[in-house]
């Protein structure tokens, strides 16, 4: 299944493990994108962090109290895009790895979702399901 397209008033795409998320081009360098996914028969939020020419996806959702992350669409960094930030508890997680670097959930991490890039459009991992536990959504944050 392939993502909708990148001008939906930032709407979140969904996809399916192995599909098409969205064009590299779609994600804006050092920032980020919310995505819906069908993951083990149940939908998902996750989010991608586009560095250049990788891209870093995690589940929506803070190891502290399993809320969603941002409290806007799209919007998951801190203000300098250093680090991710759960707008809920001011954690900060390292892009790369997702581990806690500050905040309430020391010694936890954020759950990675695979991501493929190939001829600059951005996919789930084809082990995607299998990568991530099926769950219940995170509680939305106020808007």
């Amino acid at each position: 299944m392939t993502a909708k397209g990148g001008d939906d008033g930032g709407k979140p795409g969904t996809a399916a493990a192995g599909g098409v998320l969205c064009r590299l081009a779609d994600i804006p360098d050092r920032d980020s994108r919310a995505f819906t996914i069908t993951s083990n028969g149940a939908e998902r939020e996750i989010f991608a962090i586009r560095l250049g020419d990788e891209v870093f996806a995690y589940v929506n959702v803070c190891p502290h109290r399993q809320m969603a992350l941002n409290w806007k669409p799209d919007v998951f960094l801190a203000y300098d895009k250093s680090r991710i930030l759960c707008t809920m508890h001011a954690a900060t997680f390292d892009i790369r790895e997702g581990h806690c670097l500050t905040g309430p959930c020391p010694g936890q991490s954020l759950e990675s979702v695979p991501i493929v890039i190939e001829d600059g459009i951005v996919s789930l991992g084809a082990c995607a399901d299998g990568a991530m536990k099926a769950g219940e959504r995170p509680a939305k944050s106020p808007a």
